[in-house]
């Protein structure tokens, strides 16, 4: 039972923090973050597959920074910034232009 334990992936939270993304996209976002941590919960593989998701719903140029701290002054897209939580990392994303 312990190794059992040992191996159940752990589940996902979520949880938005700040940003200027549309409230009626927020919960599909939320939804993106954490189906991709259940699969890719490192910091490096959430990082990528994430942008290759958000890229592939809601057209190319996000940008992905994922980490457990870090500060940032970004140049983004209007409405395209969110600022999220996800179990112990911080994630942020935004778009772009081309």
């Amino acid at each position: 039972a312990t190794q059992e334990a040992a191996n159940k992936p752990r589940p996902v939270k979520v949880q938005w923090q700040r940003g200027d993304i549309a409230e009626e996209y927020r919960g599909s976002i939320l939804e993106t973050v954490a189906m991709v941590a259940e699969t890719h919960p490192e910091a490096d593989s959430l990082t990528r597959e994430l942008k290759n998701q958000l890229d592939a719903i809601y057209a190319p140029t996000w940008q992905v920074v994922v980490g457990k701290s870090f500060s940032s002054y970004v140049t983004h897209e209007k409405g395209s910034f969110g600022y999220i939580q996800c179990n112990q990392l911080a994630v942020m994303i935004f778009r772009a232009g081309l």
